[in-house]
């Protein structure tokens, strides 16, 4: 199972299904962490860790009503920032008071067959109504991914309509970041540089190891392929807010400017996605346009075949002469001939449209954006220079 804050990794995932939305969490693992204290856990506030746990439950009334199932005695009573509802009577609450929206739930909790059955009908009639559901289960270390994923399906074709699967790595790496080069022309050169992103596994292991298999049932934009989640660092925090003291006017100040550092990097990422995907589209585009090429070539070969043939006898059918259907064959090949030179046109003009506009566009974007980001990081140093 994936440590604190590891495991956190698969609510931030979800962030985008259950953010500002009234909102069911069925997970021992976080009920007995806030058992022990949300402090003792995930460290004073202001750290990264502390800050996801706060955003996801509450310790005060936010903008969305959270409901907690609790397996611990410790956790029973009422919350300011949550319900609690007790495991065992979870599925008649679901049921009968609780307005949810959204439920991540992990049904293994519940050793009780009953209860868990009564959890996931709850949950089912609410994915019915269009609800989202979130089925998360931890697997054991060295547990095949396979497995899991199984018993998901089958747990979602008894009871829902459709699901969409995911499988959870926790991975181990290293970022590296490019600060520039010595020299003045090298640093000309650098300033109009992409921001490429790039992932090397070559060190990583073939066969990866999986903590999470999940369920999202009505999810919201669900996203496709790989998404990789950065999980906050040790040193990540200020000093003070790790030494629990209050922060100076300065320390502040600094860790306003890394965070806006951090920011401006991250839409620097996102810029060059866009870019990437801007340029998968104009390479499709090219595709369609070549194969539209081809066909106009062949209805060009058919048509002079035609034209060829027009002198040759045919036996006539029903009367019309032979040298009619031939007129008909050709002016059947030159209108498919017409519309497939019109598809190249309109190829044509959606291939120019991707060559001059958007992938400059989103490269200018991203200079702005490296630009801001180097501001960022500028005032970061003179801030911290000036704070020691």
């Amino acid at each position: 199972m994936l440590s604190v804050p590891r495991w956190l990794a698969v609510y931030a995932f979800l962030g985008e299904q259950w953010r500002d939305r009234r909102r069911v969490i069925a997970d021992p693992e976080l009920d007995r962490a806030l058992a022990r204290g949300r402090t003792a856990s995930f460290g004073p506030p202001g750290t990264p860790a502390r800050d996801a746990l706060d955003s996801l439950v509450p310790a005060a009334p936010g903008r969305a009503r959270v409901w907690r199932v609790t397996w611990t005695a410790e956790g029973g009573e009422e919350a300011r920032g949550t319900r609690v509802l007790a495991a065992d009577s979870a599925g008649a609450r679901l049921r009968s008071d609780v307005a949810w929206e959204v439920a991540l739930a992990r049904p293994s909790a519940w050793r009780d067959a009953g209860a868990r059955e009564a959890v996931l009908d709850a949950l089912a009639e609410g994915a019915a109504r269009g609800r989202t559901v979130a089925l998360l289960e931890p697997l054991t270390a060295g547990a095949a991914i396979e497995p899991a994923l199984g018993e998901l399906a089958d747990a979602v074709l008894r009871r829902f309509a459709g699901a969409r699967l995911y499988a959870l790595s926790p991975v181990d790496g290293v970022g590296v970041f490019d600060c520039g080069a010595v020299g003045e022309d090298a640093v000309r050169e650098g300033d109009d540089a992409d921001v490429p992103i790039v992932f090397d596994n070559t060190l990583a292991s073939e066969t990866p190891r999986y903590a999470y298999a999940l369920a999202l049932i009505n999810g919201v934009a669900p996203p496709d392929g790989m998404t990789l989640v950065e999980l906050p660092g040790e040193d990540d925090a200020p000093e003070d807010a790790r030494d629990g003291a209050g922060a100076s006017p300065l320390a502040q100040t600094v860790e306003l400017l890394r965070r806006q550092y951090a920011r401006a990097r991250r839409q620097a990422e996102l810029a060059e996605l866009a870019r990437q995907a801007s340029l998968a589209e104009l390479e499709r585009a090219l595709a369609r346009g070549a194969t539209l090429g081809a066909r106009v070539e062949a209805l060009e070969r058919d048509l002079a075949d035609a034209l060829e043939l027009r002198s040759q006898a045919l036996e006539p059918a029903r009367g019309v002469a032979s040298e009619t259907l031939e007129d008909a064959r050709a002016d059947a090949l030159r209108a498919g001939l017409v519309a497939a030179r019109w598809e190249l046109e309109q190829a044509a003009l959606e291939l120019e449209r991707l060559t001059l506009r958007p992938v400059d566009a989103l490269e200018a974007e991203i200079a702005s954006l490296r630009v801001q980001l180097a501001d960022a990081q500028g005032d970061a140093r003179r801030g911290t220079t000036a704070s020691g």
